[in-house]
């Protein structure tokens, strides 16, 4: 059987009309797709102008909420080492000599007071940031047969059961008695941030507090009236919130009596 030629169907051109069209057609997706990229950019942009406010918000919070836990445990430190110089009539050493019943009571003292609800919030949002590490027992843990009183400060990068300390008392009042210590001056600072268990100048506290923005590193210390003070390496102090009211300006730190 002979085959037969193959004959290709003749391609109608297109007319101006068609091109028109199709052109059209090629413009409008042209422009959907570019419209969609947008919308892409867009997105991008958002999620990155949200990022960058949540991320130093959320680092600010932790900062304040370990702030907040330095700020409680120096208070119910202050409150022991009270008690202690009263009934022995004299400074101990260190506060490692401080009974655990003057830390417990000094502790279930403070949790009575009002707006403790805020520590009890910063305890919660460190949980979450370190699952492994209890702040909600954030003075006292027991710890083998020594019977060791761990007092730990959030920010501590050396916690006492690795070797370090997170507080210390100031050695320059070492062995006051009772009448001394009631007439010492409010501003003298008798605990603070330290890696030591005792300190007697300013270059010994542990900066280990930090402000997002500012970028500045202190310490936190408490003095004999009480208020918790921001401690830089300058030696200078910026007084904090006591008794419900805002102490402002920057004073000249006060170590020595």
């Amino acid at each position: 059987m002979q085959k037969q030629a193959f004959t290709p169907t003749p391609v109608k051109p297109c007319s101006w009309f068609d091109k028109l069209t199709i052109l059209s057609e090629v413009e409008g997706l042209a422009r959907r797709a570019g419209f969609t990229l947008i919308e892409i950019i867009i997105v991008v942009i958002v999620v990155g102008i949200l990022a960058t406010v949540a991320i130093p918000t959320y680092q600010i919070i932790v900062e304040k909420s370990k702030e907040k836990i330095c700020e409680t445990n120096l208070n119910i430190l202050k409150s022991a080492l009270d008690i202690y110089i009263m009934e022995h009539d004299t400074m101990p050493a260190s506060l490692s000599e401080l009974p655990e019943g003057y830390i417990e009571n000094s502790y279930t003292q403070f949790l009575q007071q009002k707006g403790t609800w805020r520590i009890k919030l910063a305890y919660f949002i460190l949980g979450l940031e370190k699952r492994n590490l209890s702040y909600a027992e954030p003075l006292i843990n027991i710890l083998g047969e020594g019977n060791t009183r761990i007092i730990t400060c959030p920010s501590d990068f050396t916690p006492p059961e690795a070797g370090g300390f997170s507080y210390a008392v100031n050695n320059t009042l070492a062995n006051m008695r009772y009448r001394d210590y009631k007439n010492l001056s409010g501003d003298i600072l008798l605990i603070g941030d330290c890696e030591n268990s005792t300190f007697t100048n300013l270059s010994e506290l542990s900066e280990r507090h930090r402000h997002i923005f500012a970028r500045e590193d202190y310490s936190q210390s408490i003095s004999k009236s009480g208020n918790v003070e921001e401690v830089s390496e300058r030696g200078r102090k910026r007084k904090k919130k006591h008794g419900g009211k805002q102490y402002g300006g920057v004073q000249p730190v006060n170590v020595a009596y």
